[in-house]
């Protein structure tokens, strides 16, 4: 709150971590703090049929949705699933035409970018997510996107497939450009950008902070041409537990270590600054909100 964040982004285990949201809640609650859980449920991408997939995604967002009718507003389902299903050197295309051995993977722009076997299995687990927690809380808004990246085709799958979606939610580490904003915003849905930060782990203390404020500007004046609702920062902590993954140093405020391999709460970051003299300058936008790991 002392950074101006308003909702919370947080992951839950496959089970949906029942124990771990009822004692979160009325503390969010409390302080006037929106939580938006991510459901998933557990994967086998090899083994599992789309038909397993289905039931058990589905299973899973019907009853953390009837459970939690009322009291959660926003579900995420699935974070960057799609990825699992694009195209690989030499791999054929669902027409029938071999994707070049000489080219990385797919940049998932266009949905010839996925292969078909992959990405079924990707549709079951949001399908299901989807019309499960529709039929455990019909109130209950459904966020669903991709990693960002250019990852657009994605979007024409899911439609293709039938499958819902009440927010359409984008990643955004690389600055999201205005000709995928006129995309996304061709769904008639709003824009949540639920995960955004410098995203360079070699950039400076000084240069991540001017990055944030770059981007916050930059999301304001887009919001007046694109239905941008909301911006979650990733993240609010560190995670040192990462070791060298970037992850470990990404966020606004940092983790100390303490005995028994715990950890605690640090100081702020120059980005942590730059962040809340951002969201109080003029023109503020309608929301900017923080997010878990």
């Amino acid at each position: 709150l002392s950074l101006g964040l308003t909702h919370y982004r947080i992951n839950t285990r496959p089970d949906g971590s029942v124990p771990y949201l009822d004692r979160l809640l009325p503390m969010a609650q409390a302080r006037g703090v929106t939580l938006m859980p991510l459901l998933q449920p557990e994967i086998d991408w090899e083994r599992d049929t789309p038909e397993e997939l289905y039931r058990r995604s589905y299973d899973l967002g019907r009853g953390m949705a009837e459970r939690y009718r009322g009291r959660v507003k926003v579900w995420s389902l699935g974070n960057e699933m799609e990825a699992h299903a694009i195209i690989q050197p030499c791999e054929m295309r669902d027409d029938g035409t071999q994707y070049p051995c000489e080219w990385g993977p797919a940049g998932g722009v266009g949905p010839l970018e996925y292969v078909g076997a992959r990405w079924a299995k990707v549709s079951a687990v949001l399908r299901g997510l989807s019309e499960g927690v529709a039929a455990g809380d019909p109130q209950a808004l459904r966020a669903i996107g991709t990693a960002g990246w250019g990852h657009l085709g994605a979007f024409e799958r899911m439609r293709a497939d039938g499958i819902t979606w009440d927010i359409t939610t984008w990643h955004d580490y690389e600055g999201v450009s205005e000709e995928f904003l006129r995309v996304l915003a061709s769904y008639g849905k709003p824009i949540w950008i639920t995960e955004f930060n410098a995203g360079l782990d070699t950039m400076s203390a000084d240069e991540r902070s001017t990055m944030v404020r770059e981007r916050v500007a930059y999301y304001r004046a887009m919001r007046e041409h694109y239905p941008i609702a909301a911006v979650f920062v990733y993240e609010l902590y560190d995670e040192p537990y990462w070791g060298d993954n970037f992850e470990a140093r990404q966020g606004l405020i940092g983790l100390d270590a303490i005995i028994d391999g715990r950890w605690r709460i640090g100081a702020e970051k120059p980005s942590a600054v730059a962040l809340r003299e951002a969201i109080t300058a003029p023109a503020a936008p309608r929301h900017l909100h923080g997010s878990a790991p």
